[in-house]
């Protein structure tokens, strides 16, 4: 014998299928819109998420290094400040800045209020109230910032220009040709993981995993040409107001790529 449902049973399903089909979609749209409207004093969070993977499981590295490259004529102090910090928020230890004519440099004291102002705001609704302090290198010469101790609270940034780039290679060329003629170095010797730990012991920090390349222009204006050889390189159209949503995807990407190095 089938079994009859009444009208009112038929009412009451309907309503809780309404119900929840409803709460579904409003969850799904809330999703969608806390992504595409992100605060920038939410992002310190939401970059620790994705990096530990709890907002989203698919991110499972993130660089130690990421060098920005602006090949644009007109450079945003602001703008810049903003992805040094969202590096920073996301867990980045190294950062590093490069445009050519040396703008960044030239406007160092700027650069770093404009990355002291977007840290006050980025914590001020945050339970994290430390202090963040901010220092910036020029010439990309190693100072032993902080006595050589890192600290979870210190934004650490170098300035590159195009006087650094090829440059520093001459320079440790000759370092490295001094040393083979005065024989404290044996020409045997003088591979490229040499050259390497030159440079970065000249520079103190990694080469960059990842390079953000900012502008339309197809080459990469002279930009540390040995540290950034085995780079990921990810370009975007415009340094001008990134928004959260345009960064986090730059990172997604080098998520998903496989390094293999030539191999």
């Amino acid at each position: 014998m089938l079994s009859t449902v009444s009208p009112a049973g038929v009412i009451l399903r309907f309503i809780h299928a309404f119900i929840y089909a409803n709460q579904l979609i409003l969850n799904y749209a809330y999703y969608v819109f806390k992504f595409l409207t992100v605060p920038l004093d939410k992002t310190p969070r939401l970059c620790q998420d994705a990096k530990t993977g709890r907002s989203d499981p698919s991110i499972r590295k993130l660089p130690l290094h990421v060098g920005i490259l602006i090949a644009e004529d007109e450079v945003s102090l602001s703008d810049v400040a903003r992805i040094v910090v969202w590096c920073f928020a996301s867990g980045i230890s190294h950062i590093s800045i490069y445009d050519r004519k040396g703008f960044c440099k030239l406007h160092e004291e700027a650069l770093k209020s404009h990355m002291s102002n977007h840290l006050r705001k980025m914590y001020q609704s945050s339970s994290n109230k430390a202090v963040v302090e901010v220092h910036i290198q020029k010439n990309g010469l190693s100072s032993n910032l902080n006595n050589g101790h890192s600290s979870q609270n210190s934004l650490e940034v170098r300035l590159f220009s195009a006087d650094d780039g090829r440059g520093s290679i001459v320079q440790a060329a000759k370092s490295i040709a001094t040393a083979v003629a005065q024989h404290r170095v044996s020409a045997e010797h003088v591979i490229p993981q040499y050259l390497d730990s030159i440079l970065q012991e000249k520079v103190g920090l990694p080469d960059p995993d990842l390079l953000l390349k900012f502008g339309e222009v197809q080459c990469l204006m002279g930009c540390l040409p040995w540290q950034i050889r085995l780079s990921e390189i990810i370009s975007h159209a415009t340094h001008h107001n990134l928004d959260y949503k345009s960064f986090y995807s730059l990172i997604q990407q080098f998520n998903n790529t496989k390094q293999r190095f030539g191999r």
